[in-house]
């Protein structure tokens, strides 16, 4: 076998093992609203998941919100949001100031998916996500539990909050 064919072949086999060719890597699909779903679900924390029970420190209707400012000049300000299902799901987002904020968290197709578990002072987040250069990965973190609440979030009771997740 000649050089050229041996590099055609090298080229071959990393197209086909890479999302350069996504009818047949292609392991998520988009929502109507841009966010992605893995298309057979992975996640460890899905085998066995977390039921809330009565006394946990998550509620399920309230959302989890947290700011952060990505400049100096303070124009780029972000709220981020978690929102806790009692079948063990979350789902996260950021809200955007001209949409109504109940909308926004009832909306189950738009943002971050995942699982999570409570452990002893933490919560164990684990969320699909797709990258760049990638064809959806599953990273696993955790947050602190502090007192009634998340570390760097604040817990706001909110009235209307409807959906079940499907992922």
């Amino acid at each position: 076998m000649g050089w050229k064919k041996l590099v055609i072949l090298v080229l071959t086999i990393i197209s086909l093992n890479s999302c350069c060719v996504p009818f047949l890597q292609k392991k998520f699909y988009t929502t109507e609203y841009g966010s992605h779903r893995p298309i057979k679900s992975k996640f460890k924390l899905g085998k066995k998941p977390h039921n809330l029970e009565e006394g946990d420190i998550i509620e399920t209707d309230c959302v989890y919100k947290s700011s952060v400012i990505m400049d100096v000049s303070g124009n780029k300000d972000y709220t981020f949001f978690l929102r806790f299902f009692a079948n063990g799901r979350y789902l996260s987002n950021v809200l955007k100031k001209d949409t109504p904020h109940l909308e926004q968290y009832n909306n189950l197709k738009k943002g971050g998916v995942g699982y999570f578990k409570l452990e002893e002072n933490k919560i164990i987040l684990e969320e699909f996500v797709v990258g760049a250069q990638d064809c959806g990965k599953y990273h696993t973190h955790s947050i602190k539990i502090l007192n009634d609440s998340i570390e760097s979030y604040k817990k706001i009771k909110i009235k209307g909050l409807t959906g079940t997740p499907d992922w």
